[in-house]
């Protein structure tokens, strides 16, 4: 919540703080292990987002994002939607990741196409909806020449 690094658990101070008022022995992971059982929940996710949008064989559309924070870090938050078998809509965060570089038009279609062809939906793309910013009309001119045969 206050965007601590995973290394404050090997803080003494912290320890501390998590032993104050215990009256047993509490067992605090090492950042490691913290690290390691993010990625796994993070991977188990993403295998169960893959098996969704294999499920599903009709087309998916996207709604893509980007902006920046007051640090100046650039953010760029992908969704697929579709409506399933059950009638039911469906949306489901491919990838939201901290850009490398700028919000240029060519580095989003970039992005996005990795993202296409991470869950090998490429061929199912039916629409993008974006903001109306001037990148946006690079990334779809971009975005067009990276979907070539």
């Amino acid at each position: 919540m206050t965007n601590q690094p995973f290394s404050i658990v090997e803080e003494e101070s912290f320890r501390a703080l998590m032993l104050l008022g215990k009256q047993y022995s509490l067992h605090i992971p090492q950042r490691e292990t913290i690290k390691g059982k993010i990625q796994s929940m993070y991977l188990e996710k993403k295998e169960g987002i893959k098996a969704k949008l294999q499920a599903h064989s009709g087309k998916i559309s996207l709604v893509v994002d980007c902006w920046s924070s007051r640090s100046g870090k650039s953010f760029h938050g992908i969704l697929a939607t579709f409506i399933d078998s059950d009638w039911n809509f469906q949306q489901l965060i491919l990838d939201f990741d901290i850009l490398r570089g700028s919000h240029k038009g060519k580095n989003l279609a970039k992005s996005v196409h990795d993202v296409l062809c991470e869950y090998d939906i490429t061929s199912r793309l039916l629409a993008i909806t974006s903001d109306n910013a001037s990148n946006m009309n690079t990334m779809f001119a971009e975005l067009g020449k990276l979907l070539q045969p």
